[in-house]
């Protein structure tokens, strides 16, 4: 079987760094009797990331995508397809993959979008590997931008002009834990017998008013208690079925790499389901927050940025969004 491989990585995380303590701050949330920390306090981020150059997710996305072509020996003319995976666009039409392809002089057979909440990436990378395996291409850019801090901004004002109020602290709570990031990966047709081993994905929309957006009614949640205990369990039951496919102990895993939302979801898949040591992953949450769809690829690059994948062999990744839906994939190094 034609196996594929992730054979680069890149990111961009936004340039500015603030405090959740100032966001709430921003929000007047002592108004509501409650403290300038409780996004600290409750889910162990003390900052985010933002952007302040005025990019748009597209552009977020096209920076990650130079970078992970900086690391890269395949051209951007080899490129047979781009999936754009963010949850927000540059337009309704056409696909900001379309953008991404113009701007980086790709000439792709296949150029679209498609967004999954932060699994978008996940998403890309799943469609990127079939097409690989089934031979309609050899490559692939799959890549996000996010702008999360505009969904921050919308939240900051609703509280400000009082349309929420104390009540809506609990479902609105997420939008204060989000950072802007790109990340993006390239998809190629594996050439050593190394890269994706196996790939497990399942979803429960049941779960879909846990957290959603829509624009249309003005309407936003974000249940961090529900939908994080509800993922941890799906979780849970797929990972039995994950390790038996990749036939791995969990102490073969090098390297466990999820999406974060905070500490004590990241704490339970390291600690308590992995049984894995902290120097098998790396903390982004506390001083980026939440990424979204960006998280994974940032992840990884800063692993790599440190010289920690060297001599590796085994990566285990943890994707995760609303919905729910989630998916763990062996990769082979």
């Amino acid at each position: 079987m034609i196996k594929s491989k992730i054979t680069a990585v890149g990111s961009y995380i936004g340039d500015k760094e603030v405090s959740t303590r100032e966001l709430l701050q921003n929000a007047h949330f002592d108004r509501f009797d409650k403290p300038f920390d409780l996004i600290e306090s409750n889910l162990g981020i003390a900052s985010v990331r933002q952007c302040t150059t005025g990019l748009r997710p597209g552009e977020i996305a096209i920076e990650a995508a130079k970078a992970a072509f900086a690391k890269s020996e395949v051209k951007n003319t080899e490129i047979d397809a781009v999936f754009y995976c963010g949850m927000s666009r540059d337009f309704t039409e056409p696909s900001t993959a379309h953008k991404v392809a113009d701007e980086l002089d790709i000439n792709a057979r296949f150029c679209w979008d498609q967004a999954d909440a932060c699994h978008g990436l996940t998403s890309g990378l799943i469609t990127a590997n079939a097409l690989i395996q089934n031979g309609q291409i050899r490559s692939a850019l799959v890549c996000t931008g996010e702008r999360a801090s505009k969904g921050t901004s919308y939240i900051t004002d609703q509280f400000n002009n009082d349309t929420l109020t104390a009540k809506d602290i609990s479902d609105t709570m997420g939008a204060f834990s989000v950072g802007d990031a790109g990340g993006a990966f390239i998809v190629t047709v594996s050439e050593d017998g190394k890269g994706i081993e196996t790939i497990n994905t399942q979803c429960d929309s049941t779960q879909r008013q846990l957290c959603y957006v829509d624009w249309e009614s003005s309407s936003f949640a974000m249940k961090m208690g529900l939908i994080c205990s509800r993922t941890i369990k799906l979780v849970g039951r797929m990972l039995p079925k994950t390790l038996d496919d990749l036939g791995w102990e969990r102490n073969d895993i090098d390297f466990m790499l999820a999406h974060q939302v905070g500490k004590r979801p990241f704490d339970i898949y390291l600690k308590s389901m992995f049984r894995l040591s902290d120097d098998k992953s790396i903390r982004t949450y506390r001083e980026m927050g939440n990424l979204t769809s960006a998280s994974i690829a940032v992840s990884w690059d800063l692993l790599e940025k440190a010289g920690k994948l060297k001599g590796k062999e085994k990566m285990f990744i943890v994707s995760t969004g609303s919905g729910i839906v989630a998916s763990q994939i062996g990769i082979t190094l």
